[in-house]
C-alpha cells in the first residue's frame, strides 16, 4: 500500500507541481493518512532538477516546495487550534477515531508543554516529528497558548524539517522511493540531528533574554 501511495504523490507532483505540495500537506494535517515526510522528499525529487547546484536547489525548495507546505501546514494546524479551544476535552473525546489520539495522549503532552515551556516545546516538537503535528496543535489550543506564540514557534519549527526534507530528496535522487518507505525513524533521526544545533541556539538566546 505505501509503495502505491508513493508513486500516485510522485505523479501529482510531476502533474501539478507546487499545487501538490500544499493540497498533500493540507490534507495530511486534517487526519487523512498521507505521510508528509513522503510528500516533501517526493517534492525535493520531481521539483529539483538533479543537476541543479545548491544555490539553485535551495531557491527551488523555498519558492516550490516549504513555502506551499508551510502554508498548507499552518492553515491545517490553524484550525485544529481553535477547534480544541473552544471544544477542549469534548472536542478530543467526540472526535478521536479520527484524530488518531485520545484525551490520555493530550494530558501527557500537556506536561511537556508545562516542563519546557511552550515556544521551546512548539519550535521542537514541529522540527523534529516525535508526535503527530496534528496533536501538538489541539495541546496548544487546549492550554490556550497565545495565538502570536502558536504561530511564530511553529512556523519557525516547521521551516528546518520542510528544508530538510526537502533537500533530503534532491540528494537522494531515485533512492527516495525506498527512503520514503522507512521515513518514520529515518526522518526522527535525521531531523534531530538536524535541529539539534537550532534547539540548543535558541535555548541560549531565550537564556540571555531572560538574563536581561
Amino acid at each position: 500500500m505505501m509503495g502505491s501511495l508513493t508513486e500516485w504523490i510522485l505523479q501529482a507532483l510531476r502533474t501539478h507541481g507546487a499545487w501538490s505540495v500544499f493540497g498533500g500537506v493540507l490534507l495530511e494535517q486534517v487526519i487523512i493518512p498521507i505521510p508528509s515526510p513522503t510528500i516533501l522528499m517526493g517534492a525535493g525529487f520531481v521539483l529539483i532538477p538533479e543537476t541543479a547546484s545548491w544555490s539553485v536547489a535551495f531557491l527551488r525548495a523555498t519558492t516550490q516546495i516549504v513555502f506551499p507546505a508551510l502554508v498548507a501546514s499552518t492553515l491545517g494546524a490553524l484550525g485544529l487550534y481553535f477547534l480544541a479551544r473552544w471544544g477542549g476535552k469534548v472536542f478530543v473525546d467526540k472526535f478521536q477515531k479520527f484524530l488518531g489520539f485520545t484525551w490520555a495522549d493530550v494530558e501527557k503532552l500537556k506536561t511537556h508543554f508545562t516542563q519546557r515551556g511552550e515556544a521551546l516545546s512548539l519550535f521542537t516538537l514541529r522540527a523534529v516529528p516525535i508526535v503527530p503535528l496534528s496533536l501538538i496543535s489541539v495541546v496548544a489550543g487546549v492550554l490556550e497558548i497565545p495565538f502570536k506564540t502558536f504561530m511564530v514557534w511553529s512556523v519557525l519549527g516547521l521551516i528546518p524539517r520542510c528544508f530538510f526534507l526537502a533537500l533530503l530528496g534532491w540528494q537522494t535522487g531515485y533512492k527516495t522511493l525506498a527512503l520514503a518507505k522507512g521515513v518514520d525513524r529515518l526522518e526522527s533521526l535525521l531531523s534531530l540531528l538536524l535541529v539539534g544545533g537550532i534547539v540548543g541556539g535558541v535555548w541560549w538566546i531565550r537564556r540571555q533574554v531572560n538574563r536581561d
